[in-house]
This record gives structure tokens, sequence and C-alpha cells, in this order.
């Protein structure tokens, strides 16, 4: 069995609707990210945002790389979502995207492991 390397990250730019990094420097080349759960800041305050989180490195969007359903978080509340053992598995990147609402910079994180 792979070495367990807990990881955990956050967006370092607001997410928008092309696909933004919640784990940086991304995932170890040779290895899996396991996104054990995510905290979700919406900071807009005005609409409810709908956050996406995809397994690709940033860029456009590609509906094939979606990992979860899509996550509503209200005007100004953080959201936490927790996934049970093992988690949902990464290859590629965790990146996500926004629409409604706003996700400022450091405000979604993402926490997991690499095996």
């Amino acid at each position: 069995m792979a070495k367990r390397i807990a990881r955990s990250g956050y967006n370092d730019e607001a997410l928008t609707t092309t696909t933004k990094d919640l784990l940086t420097p991304g995932i170890t080349s040779g290895r899996v990210f396991w996104l054990r759960g995510l905290v979700i800041t919406e900071t807009g305050g005005t609409t409810d945002a709908t956050v996406i989180v995809y397994d690709q490195a940033e860029a456009a969007a590609t509906a094939a790389n979606q990992r979860i359903p899509k996550l509503i978080c209200p005007k100004g509340v953080t959201t936490t979502v927790e996934f049970p053992a093992p988690g949902v598995k990464f290859i590629t990147g965790v990146t996500a995207t926004v629409s409604g609402g706003a996700v400022a910079a450091y405000n979604a994180s993402a926490i997991g492991y690499e095996e």
C-alpha cells in the first residue's frame, strides 16, 4: 500500500467561471489525491454561490472532469462538506469554478491525502 501523505490547499485567486486551483502546487506526479473535505465561504453576501469541483488543471471547465455534485453555498456563509473514506479520487488536479455569488481568494479549501 502506498504511503498516505496529508495535504490541504486553498484558492489563491478568486473563483470564477474558469477553474482555479484548490490544491497548490498540485498532485505529486505518480500519486493520486483523495478529497476528504471542502470548506467554502461565499464572500459576495448578496447571492448564493454554486461551486463545482473538477479533476483538471486550471483552464476552461470541462463537464467530463466534474467530480462531485454542484455545491450551493449560501450567501455570506461558510459551507463545510465532508466525504466518507476513502474520499473522492483526483488524478490531475483539484480545481473549482463558481457561478452566482462570489468566493474570494483564500476562501475555498480542500482537505485530504495523497497516496
